[in-house]
């Protein structure tokens, strides 16, 4: 009876040994991982090492409870990293895969199979992600966009939503592309993530400066307002232009998701009760804020074009949750455009662009009519205007 004591004692103690170590990793409370996914096979690849820095720099300086995984594609390169912080604080990167030619990271099978590795390697309370690359917004894909390229890959929003479909929800998407925060987007994108940074114009080339985003990045509760504030500090003040030589100013603002729905259900009834349809084709685009220097007018500021065919007095309340909607945002009072190699001004900005209609863009008037902002929000009405 005492040896059976005995090797029950040493069977438990055996098990207890053996759980210890195959038991799931165990996650921290409010703990986040966030996934900055690079594509940047082409004239951005520069940028990439600077960035990489700066997220390493702003990790080495903060409190940071949570991992960031980085997904780098440049010329020759297809990895994933995990930045790893030492017993001297200091980031070091640890390669987790190498990947060939033959994924395509702006497909859907491909940018998924990606985010699967990282997410179930990195499980968590809380995920953040960041998109960074060339954008086009809401306009059908092209050989170089929306985000581009891998090669000639490039990939639209109804693709993103594929891969955001198999992916855990995101506290945050932050765009760091060309023309990413657009009104269409937005309302594509709303069930996949509590808020949606970006720039309804051109961003600066050097990108974020996330040296100083990652302790709000971090915080149990995104702190949203810091981060548009830092952005636009940075690239307003004289930071950007000794570190970046970028003395062309920037914009930035934030989308709260949950505030979209009741933002197009205020568009809708303020265009079916109080606008007529001669109201609306009267607008010319060239009087609204143009985000957009090519001759192909895909983005204009969203409250500027509403003003032009309202009173005051009947868009109040549209305008308030506009605000709800758009809760944080600033731009300087002009903005660089590398199509006409210049700044332009700003001087109109509630941080949202929207499309204009215009009659000979059949092909892309067809394709708007497939997001759900265009009859959410009655955006019909406005397209049946525009296109008499």
């Amino acid at each position: 009876m005492q040896m059976c004591k005995k090797l029950s004692g040493l069977l438990f103690l055996f098990l207890v040994f053996i759980s210890c170590h195959t038991e799931e990793p165990v996650v921290p409370d409010n703990s986040r991982t966030v996934l900055v996914y690079f594509v940047a096979d082409y004239n951005l690849s520069r940028f990439v090492d600077d960035d990489i820095d700066q997220i390493k720099e702003g990790l080495e300086s903060n409190n940071i409870q949570g991992k960031v995984v980085l997904f780098i594609q440049k010329p020759g390169i297809k990895q994933l990293v995990a930045l790893d912080k030492g017993n001297d604080g200091k980031i070091t990167e640890n390669i987790l895969h190498e990947y060939g030619k033959d994924l395509n990271s702006l497909s859907v099978e491909g940018m998924s199979s990606v985010f699967k590795e990282v997410f179930g390697t990195y499980p968590a309370d809380k995920y953040a992600l960041f998109l960074w690359g060339h954008g086009d917004g809401w306009l059908p894909k092209t050989q170089t966009r929306w985000i581009g390229n891998d090669g000639i890959s490039s990939m639209d929003i109804s693709e993103l939503k594929e891969v955001l479909n198999k992916s855990p929800y995101f506290d945050f998407i932050f765009f760091d592309d060309c023309f990413m925060q657009s009104i269409e987007v937005a309302y594509e994108l709303r069930k996949y993530t509590d808020y949606i940074f970006g720039c309804p114009l051109e961003t600066p080339g050097p990108g974020a400066p996330y040296q100083l985003l990652m302790g709000s990045v971090f915080e149990p509760a995104p702190n949203i307002g810091k981060i548009v504030n830092d952005y636009y500090a940075y690239y307003a003040g004289n930071e950007a232009r000794i570190n970046d030589n970028w003395p062309y100013g920037a914009a930035i603002s934030v989308i709260k998701c949950d505030e979209l729905e009741k933002l197009a259900a205020a568009t809708k009834e303020l265009i079916n009760n109080h606008v007529s349809s001669s109201d609306i084709s009267l607008v010319s685009s060239s009087s609204v804020q143009k985000y957009d220097t090519r001759t192909n007018k895909a983005y204009f500021d969203l409250r500027d074009f509403v003003t032009k065919f309202t009173d005051a007095d009947v868009r109040t309340a549209w305008e308030n949750q506009l605000n709800k909607t758009v809760p944080y945002k600033a731009s300087t009072p002009s903005c660089y455009s590398v199509y006409i190699h210049t700044t332009f001004p700003i001087k109109e900005f509630s941080g949202v662009s929207v499309y204009i209609p215009e009659a000979t863009y059949t092909n892309w008037n067809a394709y708007y009519r497939t997001y759900e902002w265009y009859k959410a929000s009655g955006w019909d009405k406005v397209m049946e205007a525009q296109n008499r």
